[in-house]
């Protein structure tokens, strides 16, 4: 738990090594729909400040997601070039050390590409739990109506 009484959930990128944190701090009723408000009562900038707060999460996240996209093209790119050096190794007979960077280079390949992969997919999970738990929290803000509206405007 964090200083401000707010449960952590901590992921690392195994590529970058950066250590992500988002927050998630709605409080759910007895039957899970919606989340309810403390005891002591939400002020809607306290809501306001939490949207924020995963507004920023979801960027970050989104971020990473990148992030594990671009190293999962990397890894393709490193998976296909080190296949067709194999492959002409067979054809022509060049350089055996040839073939040996070649085959490293399908094995790390297959190893970034599923590390991110992994990554990828919980970064993705993340993020929608994050705008869902944003979409929660801008539903209990006490919304009101400023001024008359376009429609009652426009009879006038």
């Amino acid at each position: 738990m964090a200083q401000s009484g707010h449960p952590k959930l901590h992921r690392t990128c195994p590529l970058s090594g950066v250590k992500r944190t988002w927050l998630f701090a709605a409080r759910m009723s007895a039957r899970g729909a919606k989340p309810e408000r403390k005891a002591t009562g939400m002020e809607d900038g306290d809501l306001r400040d939490q949207i924020a707060r995963l507004e920023a999460e979801i960027e970050e996240l989104a971020k990473s997601l990148e992030g594990c996209r671009k190293a999962m093209l990397l890894s393709k790119v490193a998976i296909a070039a080190g296949g067709i050096l194999i492959l002409a190794y067979f054809l022509t007979r060049f350089d055996p050390t040839t073939v040996i960077g070649a085959i490293a280079a399908v094995i790390g390949g297959v190893v970034v590409f599923g590390s991110n992969l992994t990554t990828s997919k919980q970064t993705t999970t993340a993020i929608k739990a994050a705008e869902k738990h944003r979409a929660e929290l801008i539903d209990m803000i006490d919304l009101r109506a400023v001024g008359a509206s376009w429609r009652d405007s426009s009879r006038h």
